[in-house]
């Protein structure tokens, strides 16, 4: 049996992509079990799919099949309607805001991120920037490569914690060397 989706499935319910939302997105319940979770009568649910608040999945032979995620939205509008007073075009407003809402989240967080690594690129490259202009300083130090300068190095670089010499092998890679 297959299931095929009508219309958009995003009724404001997304999150920042949970672990779970594969779950929450398979329409498994039929109309009277995601009803009698919800806490309505089916008639209810075709209401609101008619009003535009739902719109559960259909197998090939037409049937609607709820996921969790309607379940849950049924549940938010019963309780807008029941506990606050909030007629269904109200209700319409509101589930529309918080889909806007929470995709206005999720782009922010997706900008953290990136605002994030950018950050952590930008430190690399200071690093490297750093470490270049400190070799080059070091180079500047007459006989260091031949284990003479050790002590001219120490006291022109005090602040480095182990103090760093050029490596034989490879004139641009640095070693930790401790100062006497």
């Amino acid at each position: 049996m297959s299931i095929q989706s009508r219309g958009p499935r995003d009724h404001g319910q997304r999150g920042g992509g949970h672990a779970s939302s594969g779950y929450q997105e398979r329409a498994v319940y039929v109309i009277s079990v995601a009803a009698d979770l919800a806490g309505v009568h089916p008639q209810t649910l075709r209401i609101y799919e008619r009003k535009g608040l739902l719109s559960p999945q259909r197998t090939a032979g037409n049937t609607r099949r709820y996921s969790e995620r309607d379940v849950e939205r049924l549940r938010q509008i019963q309780r807008l309607t029941q506990d606050e007073g909030v007629n269904l075009a109200g209700v319409r407003i509101i589930m529309e805001m918080q889909r806007r809402l929470d995709e206005a989240h999720a782009q922010l967080d997706r900008a953290r991120r990136r605002m994030a690594e950018v950050q952590r690129q930008a430190e690399r490259q200071q690093a490297d920037r750093t470490t270049d202009l400190l070799i080059s300083l070091i180079l500047q130090i007459p006989n260091f490569t031949d284990g003479t300068a050790t002590k001219t190095y120490c006291s022109v670089f005090p602040f480095l914690d182990p103090p760093l010499q050029l490596s034989d092998a490879a004139p641009f890679k640095i070693i930790p060397q401790s100062c006497p």
